[in-house]
């Protein structure tokens, strides 16, 4: 089943963006919408497995199906975040090296890469949230959220830095923490 749904994921990054016919049309509660561009992007920032299934299934008042179609959304960013997580610091390094990265800054960046890779499921699950969250017709908590998380990051850079003394380690970890607790708050409020 994961594999399926995996497999219409990536079919759906296939489609282009632009003008779509009438057939292409996603039923949604009220009525009818065209789809977005964060409908068909992001592997796999937007899920769109979760924001298409989800929102087809509130519609249809499908409410068994729904939680089926977000649990499989939830288990399959999981499944991503580990694997994108894993790539991306395996060739960390290697990229660095190979974008001719100084010597003098090439540890604190690979520092900052891989705290940010470690978050990377912070990221994910905030995004795959949110899009949830906007299937079921509520746009406006999410972006609450990213503004909460957005200050909360401001703060933690400002606080790592000055008062820490924790430098490019301590903005990493405060952008990642901050994306975690937007994750969090959309978890909560759904």
């Amino acid at each position: 089943m994961a594999l399926g749904q995996l497999t219409r994921f990536a079919a759906c990054q296939s489609r282009p963006f632009g003008p779509f016919p009438q057939s292409s049309l996603r039923s949604f509660p009220g009525g009818r919408r065209r789809p977005t561009r964060s409908d068909y992007t992001g592997l796999p920032f937007y899920c769109p497995v979760a924001l298409g299934k989800s929102c087809e299934k509130f519609g249809t008042k499908d409410e068994r199906s729904m939680q089926k179609a977000v649990a499989m959304s939830i288990l399959s960013a999981l499944f991503l975040s580990v694997l994108v997580s894993f790539l991306a610091i395996a060739s960390t390094r290697t990229l660095l090296e190979a974008l001719n990265t100084p010597e003098n800054i090439i540890q604190d960046a690979h520092d900052y890469l891989v705290i940010l890779y470690l978050g990377i499921i912070a990221t994910i699950y905030y995004n795959l949230l949110a899009a949830i969250l906007r299937a079921l017709g509520d746009s406006k908590s999410p972006l609450y959220f990213l503004l909460i998380a957005s200050v909360l990051n401001i703060i933690g850079d400002l606080v790592s830095v000055i008062i820490l003394e924790l430098g490019v380690k301590g903005v990493a970890l405060a952008t990642v923490s901050s994306q975690g607790i937007s994750a969090l708050l959309c978890l909560f409020y759904i």
